[in-house]
């Protein structure tokens, strides 16, 4: 989070390659601020050093961690892909397996959705979710179509 705020989406994944090559491949402890502090800088995050020793970041990890335990995550890694979760480390095929029951999900929603919108072209509720399925089917452009005909209908959609 912190490394996005600073210096984007590149930074961030920089970032996040050194602290998984330092975990998984150099046996780093992690744990130590010195440690993810040598890795950020490795990485060309030198603010980094600054951030965690003072105590930047504190508050959205707790955060984290509380929707984490509200959404009942008990362990790392945990997967979650349209409110299912798939705990702990998995072989690929069973990730494979895992992310592949979540499309068929929204695929099954989102010919059901289109079904009820082609029946009833005013029903702004089935238009929303329409658009958001879509959405998360990675469909910007025709979920925005349905989106913005939801809040045109029912304001409180937009």
């Amino acid at each position: 989070m912190l490394t996005y705020e600073h210096g984007g989406a590149e930074l961030q994944d920089a970032v996040a390659e050194k602290v998984m090559q330092g975990h998984f491949i150099r046996a780093l402890d992690i744990s130590r601020p010195a440690t993810l502090a040598r890795l950020a800088a490795e990485a060309g995050f030198d603010q980094g050093v600054a951030l965690l020793s003072g105590g930047g970041g504190d508050a959205e990890v707790k955060g984290a961690l509380l929707i984490g335990k509200a959404r009942g995550i008990t362990t790392s890694p945990t997967l979650v892909v349209n409110g299912q979760a798939l705990a702990g480390a998995q072989p690929a095929e069973t990730i494979a397996a895992f992310l592949r029951a979540a499309a068929a999900q929204l695929g099954r929603a989102r010919a059901a959705l289109e079904d009820l919108v082609a029946a009833d072209p005013g029903d702004s509720y089935a238009r929303l979710l329409l658009g958001r399925t879509l959405h998360r089917q990675g469909l910007a452009e025709q979920a925005a179509v349905h989106l913005r005909l939801a809040g045109a209908m029912t304001p409180e959609y937009a």
